[in-house]
């Protein structure tokens, strides 16, 4: 997707909630990933544009919807050739782990990064902040792959 001309930058994503699963465009600086938008306290909901509803009560489209932070139990953030956002290069003292996380009725398969000799579960295990970037992720669940 290509930025907007105010420092801005439309990000595809499909969320999926305990509700049901959405996915649209979220608008947001070109300076932040959108895991830095999903982590922000300063923001209770997360804004989606261009929404196509799955698996939900709410109907197929919206033009734009504020989804409750609290709510999400994923999102991912493909892209438009493999379906996955591509490995990210690591810094000498960070190293990749592979984790298997259960997460509603989905299971998903990853790379967390760690500090090199780290374990990924004390990333994991915390309170805040509440999303963890994931690369090479796989996502299985009641429809399927996703």
């Amino acid at each position: 997707m290509s930025g907007l001309s105010d420092g801005r930058v439309p990000r595809f994503v499909r969320i999926v909630t305990e509700d049901g699963s959405l996915e649209g465009t979220h608008v947001t600086s070109t300076a932040l990933r959108t895991l830095d938008d999903l982590n922000s306290t300063a923001q209770t909901f997360f804004t989606v544009r261009d929404v196509r509803f799955a698996k939900s009560a709410f109907g197929r489209e919206a033009p734009a919807v504020a989804v409750n932070k609290e709510s999400i139990l994923f999102l991912a953030e493909p892209t438009e050739d493999s379906g996955v956002a591509p490995p990210v290069a690591l810094a000498g003292r960070h190293e990749r782990a592979a984790v298997l996380l259960a997460v509603g009725g989905y299971r998903i398969r990853g790379d967390v990064h760690v500090p090199a000799g780290g374990q990924p579960f004390p990333l994991l295990d915390r309170r805040e902040p509440r999303f963890v970037a994931l690369t090479s992720a796989m996502i299985d669940g009641p429809e399927g792959v996703l």
